[in-house]
């Protein structure tokens, strides 16, 4: 059996909008809403190309026009900032290439980002993941050297809980306590 005849069936009759975007009745589909609505362009780019799209990929209308699905019209793309940097490529937005530090990729940022991030920071990455294996690398974060463990978020805080990053937490407590209590004695019974 093909994909076509094993495809959810999409009831074309029962037909609304949502956000601009045309949608159709499909209580099937596996990424259809709560009420059974799906929208109607990534239906149309499924059964075009033959396969579901994954909820990471992105249907683009290349000319702008959320109501022309036809199927020359749409483009999957692998990801939302794909599809981001095709929007601001049509507007015009003016875009600086990059080396990423870590992993050695080529990269594209707003210009305007460039130039702020540029007077903050010495290294620009194309990812936190890479800004974290970069600094860790370089001792800067308190994990071994040798063994990268987890990912640190903007706060610089680390959710790995292996043993071996829980016991660099303490160490680090320690210190850091260490470096307060002289300020501030406890009180003693007396």
């Amino acid at each position: 059996m093909s994909f076509k005849e094993n495809y959810p069936k999409v009831d074309w009759s029962r037909s609304t909008t949502a956000n601009g975007y045309g949608v159709v009745y499909s209580p099937e589909h596996p990424r259809s809403d709560k009420k059974g609505y799906f929208y109607t362009h990534i239906i149309i780019a499924e059964l075009h190309n033959e396969r579901f799209i994954s909820n990471l990929e992105r249907v683009h209308h290349k000319d702008e026009d959320k109501n022309n699905n036809d199927p020359n019209n749409l483009q999957i793309l692998s990801s939302a900032s794909e599809h981001s940097i095709i929007h601001a490529l049509n507007r015009k937005t003016p875009f600086t290439e990059l080396e990423c530090p870590q992993c050695k990729n080529i990269f594209k940022i707003k210009t305007r980002n460039f130039k702020f991030r540029k007077k903050t920071n010495k290294n620009i990455f194309c990812s936190k993941k890479c800004s974290a294996k970069f600094y860790s690398l370089k001792g800067l974060t308190g994990i071994s050297a040798k063994i990268v463990h987890g990912t640190s978020n903007a706060y610089g805080y680390h959710k790995c809980r292996c043993d071996l990053c829980r016991e660099g937490t303490r160490i680090r407590r320690r210190e850091y306590n260490a470096r307060v209590s002289p300020r501030f004695p406890k009180a003693v019974k007396g």
